[in-house]
């Protein structure tokens, strides 16, 4: 696996708000809420990006975790 290039920011996306799509889902306005946790998952196979795992809590209280990448993830 390849080092995380974000290794001196452990904290690089904790507190932000993330705006990501349900995995399957190709478009739409999608879901909201604070990231409070992050792992990192290596890079991925197409295209190399690195990936991370991260835990988001939404308005609801529910927490779940999704992938930066797969579940295509912006931050606001």
């Amino acid at each position: 696996m390849s080092p995380d290039p974000y290794a001196n920011q452990p904290q690089r996306f904790i507190g932000c708000t993330v705006r990501f799509l349900p995995v399957g889902q190709c478009h739409g306005a999608g879901l909201v809420g604070i990231v409070t946790a992050q792992r990192f998952n290596g890079r991925t196979i197409k295209g190399d990006l690195p990936d991370y795992e991260l835990s988001v809590r939404g308005n609801s209280g529910k927490v779940i975790t999704i992938s930066l990448v797969e579940n295509r993830a912006s931050f606001e």
